[in-house]
């Protein structure tokens, strides 16, 4: 399928960076991380020397403005990345989100020695990062959150537990969000420290990210490692886990259109009493009303990253996409299982690696619930009693 940001004019001035390094990118995915996808899918382990090759080739880097080492590209550039990397499978593109999220904390609130530890190294693929939010009793609730921390000297300590975090295992520094005396505060942990454990999860979708679960007992957190005010916490966390969305936005779009595309390629070669497939009503009729909404849904992307470039939180927007795009993205993929028949459920095919993807889609970065709570609150409706 036509890509349909960069068919026509874009919207976004970060658009033209996007383009073109998109073809440099999906070279090196398709030469260099694509294979590894198999085997990562089938052990649970993420190929950490991802990182590293797009850390070398500066993907890592993209959207970030060029005081901060970047090229510049914004959000509308860290879009392409996690679509093009999205083509080889939602796991590895859920373990290199992070890096885009960390990034926006770490160099917008941390201090100059957090950036010179964490920030431009994680950037070149030398660190390795991930987000410490949800947890076993609140979700991705911020305002219910139970780890705390506690101050230490110069420093603080973080005790308590996360679930579903990606990263745990093999990440080198994570971005935890913890409650502290007057508030929520952000702290960037070195894995190393003692007191951190992690335990890999055994999960149905995106197998090839790692998901784990994790406990801090008593962890060390230095002065400098604390992300701006550790009780003013609360309106970072919100920014960083809105930026999270649109990225989930992305990867759900392109699952979609690569479902999609299977679907097209499947009937254009095969027969329905001696016709193309493609060439009956059945075929065309549910494939041109996907075709219109992933139009929009690509629409509704380049203005929400446009928004965000610009300075816009552009919350109830992304709120509305992260809403739509993930519930057509299950759509979209369950529509190309059944016009594909057994085709389409084969083990191994991207259409059955993203039947089950999709559907993670809907419940990371916040559920279609918290997404509608989301909408009601910006537009000033009465809080909901039941």
């Amino acid at each position: 399928m036509t890509d349909v940001i960069g068919s026509v004019e874009p919207l976004s001035p970060w658009a033209a960076i996007a383009q073109s390094r998109r073809s440099d990118l999906r070279e090196l995915v398709e030469s260099s991380i694509a294979p590894l996808v198999e085997a990562a899918e089938a052990t649970q382990v993420f190929p950490v020397e991802v990182y590293r090759l797009l850390g070398e080739a500066g993907f890592l880097a993209i959207g970030a403005p060029a005081s901060e080492g970047g090229e510049g590209g914004g959000r509308t550039s860290e879009v392409m990345v996690v679509q093009e990397l999205a083509r080889a499978g939602a796991g590895i593109t859920m373990s290199v989100v992070p890096f885009f999220i960390v990034r926006i904390a770490v160099f917008e609130f941390g201090s100059p020695e957090a950036i010179e530890e964490v920030g431009k190294p994680m950037m070149r693929g030398e660190r390795i990062v991930g987000i410490c939010m949800s947890e076993p009793d609140a979700g991705s609730d911020v305002a219910s959150i139970r780890t705390r921390a506690v101050p230490d000297g110069d420093g603080w300590r973080i005790s308590g537990s996360k679930m579903f975090i990606t990263n745990g295992t093999i990440a080198t520094d994570l971005l935890v969000v913890a409650k502290t005396s007057d508030g929520i505060g952000l702290f960037l942990l070195d894995t190393n420290q003692p007191g951190y454990t992690a335990r890999k999860l055994d999960k149905e979708s995106a197998r090839a990210s790692d998901t784990t679960e994790i406990e801090f007992d008593e962890v060390y957190v230095p002065a400098h490692r604390v992300v701006g005010d550790p009780h003013d916490g609360f309106r970072k966390a919100m920014r960083v886990l809105n930026g999270e969305r649109i990225l989930s936005c992305a990867r759900a779009i392109q699952l979609a259109r690569d479902s999609w595309d299977d679907a097209v390629a499947w009937a254009s070669q095969s027969t329905i009493s001696g016709e193309p497939a493609l060439a009956t009503q059945g075929f065309q009729g549910p494939l041109a009303a996907a075709l219109g909404d992933l139009w929009l849904l690509d629409l509704g992307l380049e203005k929400a990253c446009l928004l965000w470039d610009r300075g816009d939180a552009a919350v109830s927007e992304i709120s509305m996409l992260k809403t739509l795009s993930t519930k057509k993205s299950v759509e979209i993929t369950r529509l190309a299982q059944t016009l594909t028949g057994v085709d389409g459920v084969r083990a191994g095919t991207r259409l059955a690696r993203n039947a089950r993807d999709t559907r993670l889609g809907t419940v990371t970065a916040g559920s279609e619930q918290i997404m509608h709570r989301i909408l009601a609150r910006q537009s000033g409706w009465p809080k909901a009693k039941w």
